[in-house]
């Protein structure tokens, strides 16, 4: 982040429609460290191949086919055990040997669920590269509360900038930004998204490491949280 946020000072220093820019967005209350780390995360050209790791560690955790096969045996193979074991006559006297005798009959029964359990839709959402540019613009209209408190055309100007900082051509918002986000919003993957985003996860989760899971801490907030995504993400 270091690298990006000298840049960006540099380029405020020469461009003074984007210095006047920052400062309006200061004044309402936003901190400099917060803008730039989001402005350092929404163009940043490697997040698509960082998330697609991420995406590789979680799709080890996802119920593929081979997966449910396996657990599915070895549920038969358990609930055999049980029948074998709790139907001999030495157990056949204790009170409890019926009902465990019922749970292997169920586990004998739903190993055919989970053979045959389907691989969500959604997983494939998370190895769209579209969805981590959108997800980014989303946060950053979220940071600056567009359009109550910016316009759609102010951020696009602003992300225009933080692109020239960069020495990247920025392609990424040539589209409208407004019309990104808002068919980003109604898409199956934004509604995805701001699920998750009201969604706790535990700390051993998978999918805790995802950077949209992560900034989900702001919704609705402003604060100390943005310093500690930056910590959390740098």
């Amino acid at each position: 982040m270091e690298a990006f946020a000298s840049q960006f000072e540099k380029m405020l220093m020469k461009e003074r429609e984007a210095a006047d820019l920052v400062k309006k967005i200061l004044a309402h209350g936003v901190g400099r460290t917060e803008l730039i780390f989001f402005l350092q995360w929404a163009t940043d050209p490697n997040v698509d191949r960082t998330a697609g790791k991420s995406y590789e560690k979680i799709k080890r955790w996802l119920p593929s086919r081979k997966k449910t096969s396996a657990l599915a045996a070895r549920m038969e193979r358990l609930a055999h055990e049980m029948e074998v074991v709790f139907s001999h006559p030495f157990y056949a006297v204790l009170s409890k040997s019926q009902k465990l005798i019922e749970i292997a009959r169920l586990l004998r029964t739903e190993a055919v669920t989970v053979k045959s359990f389907p691989r969500p839709r959604t997983a494939k959402l998370l190895s769209n590269k579209s969805l981590w540019k959108h997800v980014r613009l989303a946060l950053l209209c979220r940071l600056l509360d567009v359009p109550k408190a910016f316009s759609y055309s102010e951020t696009q100007k602003l992300l225009w900038y933080a692109f020239h900082a960069r020495g990247i051509e920025p392609k990424a918002v040539d589209r409208g930004l407004e019309k990104e986000v808002r068919l980003f919003e109604r898409s199956l993957a934004g509604k995805l998204f701001y699920v998750v985003l009201r969604t706790e996860r535990p700390r051993g989760s998978p999918t805790s490491a995802l950077p949209y899971l992560l900034f989900r801490r702001i919704v609705g907030q402003k604060g100390d949280k943005y310093l500690l995504m930056a910590r959390m993400m740098d």
